[in-house]
């Protein structure tokens, strides 16, 4: 029998989630916080604007290549029980 308080390990397949959602989180926030800086009249500026499409364009790119790593970082790591 079983004992119901079992501390979980941390695995590698653990670490490899919690990697890959930080960065795809902060890819994601960063584009929101885009730089800003102080022209000749000290007033504040947006460095770079994004257009809907440039927005959409890197959101799918994002999102593909979070999925990516997601099905990869389970799948690769993913152990046979014998």
């Amino acid at each position: 029998m079983k004992q119901e308080n079992e501390k979980k390990t941390f695995s590698m397949r653990m670490l490899l989630n919690m990697v890959g959602l930080f960065v795809f989180t902060g890819m994601i926030v960063s584009a929101y916080t885009q730089a800003f800086y102080l022209d000749e009249h000290l007033e504040i500026c947006r460095f770079v604007y994004m257009t809907a499409r440039e927005w959409k364009e890197f959101f799918l790119f994002v999102s593909g290549t979070a999925i990516i790593y997601f099905v990869l970082a389970n799948v690769l790591s993913f152990k046979k029980k014998r």
